[in-house]
């Protein structure tokens, strides 16, 4: 049977370039950032969309 949900790509460098490496930490920190992108970038995206239709920036 086929698993609901697909695993996830595997998109981070894996290597040490530079002397540099990354490591278990680096994947969950992306990771979490990829999840609350959306919870800073729709903040205030509808009150300040109500806030330019009053102002009168936007025709109705």
């Amino acid at each position: 049977m086929f698993s609901r949900f697909r695993p996830e790509p595997s998109r981070h460098v894996v290597g040490q370039p530079k002397g540099q490496g990354q490591n278990l930490d680096t994947v969950l920190d992306r990771r979490r950032k990829e999840s609350n992108k959306s919870r800073g970038a729709n903040h205030n995206r509808r009150s300040l969309a109500d806030r330019k239709k009053n102002k009168g920036m936007i025709p109705i």
